[in-house]
């Protein structure tokens, strides 16, 4: 499969292609650990045909040995529907090999665009929405919480990004597992539609995209408070969950509430205990699920 908007791919008879191994991902995950103290890596792949579902559950092995306190966001629904083709076995099985040795969610590429027509010409050969669907379904119902994106700006219709947000509002109302959205403004450099003449999307476009998904897509914004085991929190404990799914930092949730760092981490300690979860990733998606 050749996606034509990709800009980077590669083969493994091209001269600059590349298979990093578990231990060089988890040395320079470590490197940049020890200077920048990140709380999540998030990681995709090319769909290789020369590495196996094993390769993919070491990488995550060694990172939550190496940093035990750190979210790992990997592999998209292509990429576990492609590891399922590989080993011949079910989406659910292979999300339960990976779950097992670290995963904590899922990124949301691969939607692109859910319209047949619109994949039939900027990713012929890629698998059909419904495998992208199934598993992120299949995730959300094992517990991994997961994101979902649409990538616009190229070929498609304005009805057929509509089209393809209400098939993701539709799955949100079903298992209330998408944690965010992101909207992919397509960037045509070093594509063919570069060549074709492609530009980057304009700011108005841009800020169009977003506000109809944010009128769409509500259920799928990170604020917590509109769930069933929401309830369960104070008022305070909501604020603090609500910034830390923002990106703050316990510090910087400490200085907005006029509290200590330590008070923060007690905070979260109660969190995790009255939604009986144990990261931050699994509190959110607890706080955010509808009731059933």
């Amino acid at each position: 499969m050749k996606c034509k908007f990709c800009a980077f791919a590669k083969t493994q008879r091209q001269e600059d292609a590349y298979t990093l191994s578990s231990d060089e991902l988890v040395e320079d995950a470590v490197a940049q650990y020890a200077t920048s103290k990140f709380t999540e890596i998030h990681c995709v792949n090319g769909e290789s045909p020369h590495v196996d579902l094993e390769f993919y559950a070491d990488v995550l092995r060694k990172l939550r040995s190496a940093l035990p306190d750190v979210h790992l966001k990997f592999y998209t629904a292509s990429e576990i529907h492609h590891m399922s083709k590989l080993e011949g076995c079910s989406h659910e099985e292979v999300l339960r090999v990976l779950k097992d040795a670290g995963l904590g969610s899922l990124p949301g590429g691969g939607a692109e665009i859910f319209a047949d027509r619109v994949r039939g010409l900027i990713a012929p050969g890629k698998e059909h929405p419904d495998e992208w669907f199934h598993v992120h379904d299949t995730a959300h119902r094992m517990g991994i919480p997961t994101h979902c994106t649409l990538l616009y700006g190229h070929v498609e219709t304005y009805e057929e990004r509509v089209d393809h947000l209400l098939r993701l509002r539709s799955q949100q109302d079903l298992t209330g597992g998408f944690l965010a959205f992101i909207p992919l403004a397509f960037h045509p450099e070093n594509t063919v539609f570069e060549r074709r003449g492609f530009k980057l999307t304009t700011g108005a476009d841009d800020l169009k995209v977003i506000s109809v998904a944010r009128l769409l897509l509500e259920a799928c914004r990170g604020h917590v408070g509109i769930g069933e085991s929401a309830t369960r929190l104070t008022r305070r404990e909501r604020g603090v969950l609500s910034m830390l799914a923002e990106g703050h930092s316990y510090s910087e949730v400490g200085a907005s509430l006029g509290v200590s760092e330590n008070t923060v981490r007690s905070h979260v300690r109660s969190i995790y205990e009255k939604l009986g979860v144990s990261s931050k990733t699994e509190a959110v998606m607890a706080a955010l699920r509808p009731a059933s």
